[in-house]
């Protein structure tokens, strides 16, 4: 479940390490979970210590919702991907994404937009993620240029 996902160490000490998970055994919610850590720690932890596990961002990667985030964006789908394939996703340069609206071309983008999947005009919501501007004029419903910025 936290395969290639983060334990960040949240209140000292060792506060601020973040470490690459490399596995660990599957484990009930109220047991011991034992991690292997691609790295060693670079600070001693104790009781104290708090930890968040943070799963890795491409694993079960869904189609952003309307309204709200259930996760972080991770990038656009650069086809579209069946939940029994692989597929890319791209998270900076120039690609074609799905745009609601028209905005202009250098306008901000973000999500989630008022389609699912879809980018929309940065309208300064608190609960949005700017995903990068715009390359071209949009075209409600249509995949136009973006320069993304996820990275």
């Amino acid at each position: 479940q936290y395969a290639g996902g983060q334990a960040v160490v949240t209140i000292t000490p060792g506060l601020g390490q973040a470490i690459t998970i490399k596995g660990h055994p599957a484990a009930a919610s109220a047991a011991t979970l034992v991690l292997s850590l691609n790295e060693p720690l670079r600070v001693a932890l104790t009781s104290s210590t708090r930890i968040d596990l943070v799963p890795n961002q491409f694993r079960g990667v869904i189609q952003n919702p309307i309204t709200t985030l259930t996760g972080v964006c991770v990038g656009v789908a650069t086809y579209i991907i069946t939940a029994a394939e692989y597929g890319w996703i791209q998270r900076s340069g120039l690609c074609g994404a799905l745009i609601a609206g028209t905005p202009a071309v250098g306008v901000a983008i973000v999500v989630p937009g008022t389609a699912a999947g879809a980018a929309v005009v940065d309208g300064a919501a608190a609960a949005t993620l700017v995903v990068g501007s715009m390359a071209s004029t949009g075209g409600d419903g249509e995949c136009n240029g973006v320069m993304l910025a996820l990275e």
